[in-house]
């Protein structure tokens, strides 16, 4: 059976108690592979002549150490530490004082220094003949090295449970923890170029802070923390506080203070709340409660989240539903379960939206992702085919690692790989959700951090991943806003290589968001009945939104029958992504798609740059590299539209555009294709 703790959160990670015999097959291993889980004992079996045992101890540090363990075996680590330490300074050759001090430190993965030592002078204390307790004062022995990323001293502890160990006690185990040393090894020797950066005090706390999810465009961020705050009264046996979710916002080049969001339930459970995913077009959000997902939704990115309602089956009803990702496109769906009738424990299931609007069938995602251990927290990436979780299982260096693998058009799966270290860690590393820009992520780890402050026990803190040279393609942000006449459905399509790459749909307001490969060029269309807005986005790769936090905003698309003009196309300058409102910020520089109102037959005039457009009037000699009997200067509505040359082919005006961002400073030029388009009849 599953190792249980009183009063731990569903949607938590950590445990406390150890499972001793391991148990393989249909049921996952117990044995959790990061946190050390030794049961907190009020004596142990390790015996030393002219030491002392807890039975030793006065009758009031008797009291004390007791009270000690039951700490421990609470997870409150850091209470167990305290009271034991206080023990430990009138009792330094205490044998049990010192293993359950060394305990509680591996257990709180924050000083891997003070664990070695007091279980190395556990070990100096034992002088009696081996037995299986001192198998597990080495296996902690070993899990303490390996949080130091000292392998060498790990793999030592375990060579001499192999020639001690004659009863083959936690046979196992020791089979398991080599191999996440020989893995660690491995992905060590090579590092990806990336820096981790703990987010500090602005967002961490000193209690447990994780699941981030974002919006589509990056700059929203709800995460969940179980810190005090105000009206929370609930404290659970760890000493932390029940769960909650919390909202900053990327402005400014810095995140907001967080904002605890209430009111997502009627009525408050004790202590489970905790966010999995922000969907379709970031007005959905999905939440764990009580062993189930429910969905808040809001109106547009500036209303309330509103009261949040269960999921029906088959969604919920598949065992304990503890974390859930929805597709960019709405279509698919990856959650991780202890369903019944897989590989045992957490797996991870798939589900595909069917053609009336409701989930399909969940189905198992099989031994190639899902192992003899717990899998979790499913993120699909952006551009649809990159799938991120986290396992216990596959070639771990401990705890939770972070893996991923690509969806093939087909719905079958290449193999399984790490993601590899530094994001990787000995501990539980976990939560991993990508950024729209591709060299950009955030994630949960219980690391040993240098760069956090030298509390006792830090718990989970939210860590930023900036790569050097990003493994996978960097992405694009198009965003705008499509207006039509009441009652008509407007549709937009991106094709690249005459291969269309996806087909979207503006929600009620008219707003879309779409999520494209970066460097190439796309052609976009915008159609509504008859209407037929063409034009190509020009996305490069050095100037993308995923370099540059610049997503291109086509600013308001006009397919009205009674007007023809498509208002300003920009590309935003600044580091935030996409403007709320849309509206196109004054004094910045702007690219423009305009077309030609012109009835009759839709036709193509021809491929043109559009240089920039400003709110002003600029000085053609301004434009140094550009050739002034080439340039032109147009007034499209309250906009200056600057335009260089036309070419009958799209080939020639690429090799301009080329030219332009190289030799210029106007690194946000863009062919277009000048489209006249056919009248409503």
């Amino acid at each position: 059976m599953r190792v249980s703790v009183k009063n731990k959160l569903s949607s938590h990670i950590r445990f406390n108690i150890v499972q001793q015999n391991i148990t393989t097959g249909r049921m996952k291993v117990i044995y959790i592979v990061f946190v050390l889980l030794m049961i907190f004992v009020s004596s142990v079996g390790l015996k030393a002549q002219g030491t002392s045992s807890a039975k030793e101890l006065s009758s009031v540090q008797k009291r004390l150490y007791d009270k000690a363990i039951d700490y421990g075996r609470m997870a409150n680590q850091k209470r167990a530490i305290d009271i034991l330490r206080i023990i430990a300074k009138e009792n330094p050759d205490n044998i049990d004082v010192n293993y359950n001090l060394g305990l509680c430190y591996v257990n709180v993965s924050g000083n891997p220094d003070s664990a070695i030592y007091f279980l190395k002078r556990t070990v100096q204390l034992d002088t009696q003949p081996w037995t299986d307790d001192n198998v597990d004062l080495h296996i902690a022995l070993n899990r303490a090295y390996q949080q130091k990323y000292d392998y060498q001293s790990a793999l030592a502890e375990l060579d001499l449970i192999g020639i001690n160990n004659k009863s083959g006690y936690n046979a196992a185990v020791l089979k398991r923890e080599r191999d996440i040393c020989q893995n660690a090894k491995v992905l060590m020797m090579n590092p990806v170029k990336l820096e981790v950066t703990n987010l500090g005090d602005s967002i961490n706390s000193e209690y447990d802070d994780y699941r981030p999810v974002l919006s589509s465009t990056g700059n929203e961020m709800i995460f969940t923390s179980r810190r005090y705050d105000v009206g929370k009264t609930v404290r659970f046996d760890d000493g932390q506080y029940e769960e909650s979710a919390y909202y900053v916002r990327f402005k400014d080049g810095r995140w907001s203070a967080p904002t605890r969001i209430e009111n997502l339930f009627v009525s408050k459970t004790k202590g489970q709340e905790a966010v999995t995913c922000i969907a379709n077009e970031d007005r959905e959000l999905y939440i764990y409660r009580d062993g189930a997902i429910y969905m808040s939704t809001r109106e547009n990115v500036d209303s309330e989240w509103g009261i949040a309602t269960k999921l029906p089956e088959p969604i919920n009803g598949y065992g304990e539903v503890r974390y859930v990702c929805v597709s960019n496109d709405g279509q698919q769906m990856f959650f991780s379960s202890n369903s019944e009738g897989g590989f045992g424990g957490y797996d991870l299931y798939h589900s595909y939206r069917l053609p009336n609007g409701n989930w399909g069938v969940p189905v198992n995602m099989g031994p190639s992702i899902n192992t003899d251990y717990d899998e979790d927290a499913p993120v699909l990436h952006p551009n649809s085919n990159i799938l991120y979780f986290s396992s216990q299982g596959h070639n771990t260096m401990g705890g939770y690692d972070i893996f991923y693998t690509i969806q093939n058009p087909d719905s079958t799966y290449e193999a399984v790989k790490n993601i590899g270290y530094p994001i990787n860690t000995p501990d539980d590393d976990i939560y991993f959700v990508p950024s729209p820009m591709a060299d950009v992520a955030y994630y949960s780890s219980l690391r040993w951090d240098d760069n956090a402050d030298n509390r006792t026990s830090r718990g989970y803190d939210i860590y930023k991943v900036v790569y050097d040279e990003p493994e996978l393609d960097k992405l694009a942000v198009i965003s705008g806003v499509v207006l039509v006449d009441p009652g008509v459905t407007p549709r937009i399509s991106t094709k690249l290589s005459n291969e269309e790459t996806g087909r979207y749909q503006p929600n009620s307001k008219g707003r879309f968001v779409l999520i494209v490969e970066a460097g190439y060029d796309y052609d976009l269309h915008v159609t509504c009945g008859d209407l037929d807005s063409l034009f190509v986005v020009h996305t490069a790769k050095t100037e993308s939104f995923s370099k540059m936090g610049k997503p291109i905003d086509m600013g308001t698309i006009n397919l009205r029958t009674n007007n023809f003009m498509l208002s300003p196309f920009a590309v935003v300058n600044d580091t935030e992504s996409v403007p709320q409102d849309l509206n196109i910020a004054e004094g910045k520089k702007e690219s423009v798609v305009r077309t030609e109102q012109q009835q009759g037959r839709t036709s193509c005039d021809g491929f043109t740059v559009q240089v920039l457009s400003l709110n002003k009037v600029l000085e053609a000699e301004r434009l140094v590299g550009i050739g002034i009997d080439e340039l032109k200067e147009e007034k499209v509505g309250d906009w200056y539209v600057y335009t260089y040359g036309i070419y009958s082919s799209y080939r020639e005006a690429q090799d301009c555009l080329a030219q332009i961002i190289s030799e210029t400073p106007y690194k946000d030029a863009i062919v277009i294709r000048t489209t006249r388009y056919k009248k409503q009849e």
